[in-house]
């Protein structure tokens, strides 16, 4: 079923953002009850000139909304980045005249965040072929360590960007973080 407003399509969508976090975090997240519970779309004008029939690109296919609806869980998208319409006619043509919504899904941004800090660091590569996932790690981006929304943090990091990556392990991630997993992924950036 197709929202009725532009403001229902993207109230979908940042739902949508809002939701794509572990059950962990969404745990963490759930102690904040006084939070606003509605956002206000004249506030960012950016989502507010995305309209209705907006075109959907995630991981670089076409999705219509009924689509993508059927298609995606929340959870599962880690990036929405919404395109005003005069920026995406110009990029996409006819189809985009509405606007568009551009997201990466977890598993697309988790892949390239991985090969990205693969080649900054031999280390981080040779675990990953160990066979460790990402709940192994504890990203620290600049001595923060990234506790929400990680996929979508280090997607938005340019591999230009990196100055070095380095791994510690779990007796340092304890002792300094006070957190359970085995390494430590410490990125600089410029």
């Amino acid at each position: 079923m197709m929202p009725h407003n532009p403001s229902t399509f993207i109230l979908a969508i940042l739902l949508l953002m809002t939701m794509a976090c572990s059950p962990s975090q969404k745990a963490a997240t759930a102690q904040q009850e006084d939070r606003p519970k509605t956002i206000d779309m004249t506030k960012n004008p950016r989502l507010s000139d995305v309209g209705r029939n907006a075109y959907i690109l995630v991981d670089d296919r076409e999705f219509t909304l009924p689509e993508f609806l059927k298609t995606f869980r929340p959870e599962e998208i880690a990036v929405i980045k919404p395109m005003r319409k005069e920026e995406a006619f110009n990029k996409y043509g006819v189809k985009a005249a509405d606007g568009a919504v551009i997201m990466i899904s977890r598993t697309r941004a988790k892949y390239q965040n991985q090969e990205k800090l693969s080649k900054q660091s031999s280390k981080y590569a040779e675990l990953l072929e160990q066979g460790l996932s990402d709940a192994d790690f504890l990203y620290v981006l600049n001595d923060k360590p990234l506790f929400q929304k990680i996929d979508a943090q280090l997607y938005d990091i340019p591999a230009e960007s990196i100055r070095k990556v380095r791994i510690k392990g779990a007796s340092f991630v304890s002792r300094k973080y006070q957190q359970s997993q085995k390494w430590a992924v410490l990125i600089s950036t410029r």
